[in-house]
This record gives C-alpha cells, structure tokens and sequence, in this order.
C-alpha cells in the first residue's frame, strides 16, 4: 500500500469559488477514481491559499503510474466548466492552474500549465518525494490539513483564554475562515478599553466577529470580557492596528447607542421608502410588503394557529424597520439587533421582539435557528423573498455559484430539517412567484420558477455531500416534489441502510432502474413513512426477478443517474 498527494498550484481564483472548486474537484476525481477501481482508505481534500491538495492514503492498487493519476485529474479539471471573473477577465479553473504535482513515497511527477511563478518557494516546488514535500512544507510553516490548523488554533486560542480565566465564543464560520485563509495559524491575544462593556453584550459580540473576525473571550459566569483572540500565520507580526481599529468602532457604536431615538420600531417602517434594496430593485418598503403576504402564506401551509399568525405578521411588518435608523445604516451587520432593542423598548410581546432579530439567523454554520415557529417561518419568507429578489434583478451569468445567495439558501434548508417542517417548497416557489407576479409584473415567470428550484437543489446536493453522503446516494433520488424534510429523511434512510448492507442497496436500485415493471404479476405495496425502511431493507436484498415489483412500489421515488 503507498499513499498519494497531488498539489494543484493556482492563482487568480476569487475566493467565493474555491469551496466550489474544492467539492467539484472531490466528486469528479471519486468517479474518475471509481472508473479506474482503484482500492484506497481516504481520499482527503484541502486547500490553502493557491494550493489545492488531493491526499488519498492506503492504495492497495499497485500497477498505477503517476501517469495514470495525471489522466485522472485533467479529466477532473476538464469537467469543471463554470467560469468566474478575476480583473474583469473570464477564467475557468484550468486557465487558472500554474502547475500540478503529483507525489508517492518514491517519485513526483511535474505537469506545467502556465509555468512555475518565481515567487514559489524553491525547497516545495523541487521535492522529490511524498515525504520530501510534506516535509518542506512544515519548515515552510505550512500544516497540510485542514483539521490539523484547526486544532492547532483552537488549541493556542483555549490555552489563553484560561489564563484569562475565560473560553472562547465559538463561531464555526470564523474557526473555518482562519483555517483556510492561514498556512500556519497561531492564535494572538488582543483587549479593548473596559469602558465598552457597558455595550450590551449581543452587539458587543456581533461586532467583533462580523466587523473584526475575532473571537471575544467569555468568564465562566457568562460575563463579557475585554479580551479578545484572533488567528495569523506563525510568520506574520502582529496586527497592534486591530487594537485601535476596534476601540474606535465600539467608541461609535457606544456613541449611536445612546443617540438612540425616542420614536417607536413601528415609526420606522415608512421611512423604509428611502432605503434601496439589494440591486435596486425597488425597496425595504416594498420588501415589507411582499414579505408579510409570503410568510401568511407559510402560515397557511404548515396550518399554524391564529395567534402564531398574529406574531408572524407583526415580525414581518417590523422586522426591516431598523434599516432606516442611523446606526443600522452605519453598522449593517447590526440589523436585527437594533430592532429588537426598538421593539422591546417599545413593549412588544416577547415572541415579535426576539422574533425580529431572530430573523436573520441561522448566519453561519453554528448558529442556532430562530426559536419560535412564527420567526422561524418569518425567516424563512424573508430569505426565500430575497433569493427570488436576486434572481430576477441580478445580471450576473454565474448567479448559480453567487457565495451569498447560496449561503441564503442553506439558512432555509437548515432551518426545515431542524425544525422538521413538512411542507412542499415547489408550492411555496409558485406562491412567492405569485407574489412577484402582483407586485412587479414579472414576465418569465416559468423561467424565475426553474431558476430558483435548481439553485436549490444543487445548494442541497452540495450540503448532503459535505454531510458525508455519497454523490450516487444523492443523485438517484427524484426530486420532483420538493418537500425538503421529507427527501432528506429518504436519503437518511437510504445512506444508513446501504452503509448496513456495505453498499448493496444501491446496486438493486440502480439495477432495478433498468428493469422492465409493466409485466409485473404482483400488486404494489404502498410506500408510506411506517414501511419505508423496511422495503429499503428488502429492496437491498431481493433477488433479480422481484426488481420489478420494488420498481413498481418505488415508483417515482428514484431516477437513473446521469
């Protein structure tokens, strides 16, 4: 057995597209990989800065030359045909590589696209061998895997909280950012003037991680701290800057704080007629209204209760009103915040006043979804009416791989499987549209509808993925109807069976796929939620001549795979 590393070197990639590029590179080189039967134990993928790292360990194949391998990434970097604007030019990734390289433990292999930069250290690019360059990369302060700079920050950052005798506000979105902006990332102590924790301790916090990225220390009482701790590469010196930069915005923020006005959340909502919306297209106002009739049409669809109606409109009226106030205008990574603060000052019931701030969450990975089912559906209207509001106004070609408009996506998703809401989005799209189609005229309205459902689902795919579900287990699922919660458990279902029957279940699917069902002598089952499982099992079993009656049962459920 022996191990593989490819370093794909690169330059001119926007960084919105690497994570892209990443999970594109991972899913073509596994097929290609598959095609070739190749036995391995991992397959691992990594990036830092310009280099993208393909490490697979344990291959047991032993007649593959590293030419073999080269054939199966260029037929990777060939599949990746999206293209993305770097100085107003158009590139795709292969126009982007500067070269590849391919190690075991006892040869490398070079492949030149637009030749060696100078700049590239010497020792990296003539190693040898697999562990020659892995080596040259530790002198080079650089940590191979992602995983690895993880801990290694983590591990630094918690070592001086204690001594401050605090922990780390963990912010996943942040953690993830240092380790792939760092090589080498070390953890740095900083501290603001005492006198700012006075700010209440949301907006406090809020600050530092959206404006700075930097993670504030907590006491173990739940007490905010002037202590703060952010990552640099091991070779860089330290940013005293950063100090400064931040008391100056908490001493702004503690300033617009207490010019608070003395008008009411609710007096704010008119003045929204001012604030433009995302691309122009059109403004908060009008975002206000279409946002309160798609959320009662949520409502509507998951048949919640009066009183939950009641609270869904009241946030959905106020939710955008502190986009008109001073501080928001200034701070927009306050809003949500600062509404909350407006409408519980202006005594507000408990569920409209959290509700208004807990309407833009989940923002990264580890936050938590609104706690109430009214701001939970409030959440989801407000993000789904944007991602129609992008798509109609935006010019852009690559709108599908836009980082914002993805990560909006993923909120929503979150949000339904978390809350397990059991509703079909393909209806919800169409009563949105219908909204639009009100409010603005739209005019492709079948064209906006195909738009946003494959959007979603390709945001979805790429979620299920990075779960650790298996691209042919994703892909073979029909998703005609979009009722997320309910796909999501089939393909649960699906992985954990076929993970049982070490991958047999996905065979019978995809041979049963072939079969002819129209001379089938058996009456169908009915697939419902209490016997899915146990036809999964039975479908992984069966013999060849009953295919034809789990393809009648699982009608509709599964497509062949492209």
């Amino acid at each position: 057995m022996y191990n593989l590393l490819i370093d794909i070197v690169t330059n001119n990639i926007p960084e919105n597209f690497i994570g892209f590029i990443n999970r594109s590179l991972d899913e073509k080189i596994r097929k290609e990989l598959k095609k070739l039967q190749l036995v391995y134990s991992n397959i691992d993928l990594d990036t830092i800065k310009d280099h993208f790292f393909i490490y697979i360990t344990n291959i047991e194949n032993p007649g593959y030359t590293l030419e073999d391998y080269e054939n199966v990434i260029n037929k990777a970097i060939d599949s990746i045909n999206f293209k993305y604007k770097y100085d107003s030019e158009s590139l795709s990734f292969r126009e982007s590589i500067l070269y590849i390289k391919i190690f075991n433990e006892k040869e490398n292999k070079t492949i030149e696209f637009k030749g060696l930069k100078e700049d590239k250290d010497d020792s990296l690019v003539n190693s040898s061998t697999f562990n020659n360059f892995s080596s040259e990369l530790r002198k080079n302060q650089i940590i191979l895997k992602k995983e690895e700079r993880l801990q290694s920050f983590e591990k630094s950052a918690n070592k001086l909280a204690r001594a401050n005798g605090c922990s780390i506000i963990n912010n996943k979105s942040i953690l993830n950012e240092y380790a792939n902006k760092f090589d080498y990332p070390v953890s740095v102590e900083g501290s603001f003037d005492e006198k700012y924790l006075c700010i209440d301790k949301s907006i406090l916090y809020t600050v530092l991680m959206e404006n700075f990225t930097v993670l504030p220390m907590e006491f173990d009482n739940g007490n905010s701290s002037n202590f703060f701790v952010y990552a640099k590469n091991k070779s860089s010196e330290d940013s005293y800057i950063l100090i400064k930069e931040i008391n100056d915005k908490l001493e702004e923020i503690n300033n617009l704080i207490n010019q608070k006005s003395d008008r009411k959340l609710e007096d704010f909502v008119e003045d929204l007629k001012t604030v433009n919306y995302i691309n122009n297209y059109g403004n908060f106002y009008d975002k206000t209204q279409r946002l309160i009739k798609i959320s009662i049409e949520l409502c509507k669809m998951l048949s919640v209760s009066n009183e939950t109606i009641d609270s869904v409109k009241r946030i959905a009226f106020l939710c955008k009103a502190d986009k008109a106030t001073e501080i928001v205008q200034k701070c927009s990574y306050l809003h949500g915040l600062i509404g909350k603060l407006y409408a519980k000052s202006d005594c507000e019931d408990k569920i409209v006043y959290d509700g208004v701030y807990e309407h833009i969450k989940p923002r990264f990975i580890s936050e938590n979804i609104p706690n109430s089912t009214a701001a939970r559906i409030v959440a989801i209207s407000d993000k789904m009416e944007y991602v129609m509001s992008y798509i109609i106004s935006s010019s852009d070609d690559n709108i599908k791989y836009n980082y914002k408009l993805r990560k909006t996506i993923t909120s929503v998703i979150s949000i339904i499987l978390r809350s397990e809401l059991d509703f079909n989005l393909s209806d919800f799209i169409t009563k949105i549209l219908y909204v639009f189609l009100q409010d603005k005229g739209i005019v492709d309205y079948e064209y906006f509808e195909k738009s946003i459902k494959e959007i979603i689902l390709d945001v979805y795919r790429d979620e299920c993925v990075k779960l650790g579900y298996d691209f042919d287990e994703v892909d073979v699922i029909n998703y005609n109807n979009l009722n997320i919660f309910k796909l999501n458990r089939l393909l649960t279902n699906l992985h954990d069976i076929n993970i049982k029957n070490n991958g047999k279940l996905m065979i019978q699917i995809l041979k049963m796929l072939e079969v002819n069902s129209s001379e089938c002598k058996y009456t169908p089952m009915e697939l419902d939620n209490n016997n899915l499982c146990n036809l999964l099992e039975k479908l992984a079993n069966c013999s060849d001549e009953d295919l034809p009656y789990y393809k009648l049962i699982f009608k509709d459920v599964f497509k062949k795979i492209n």
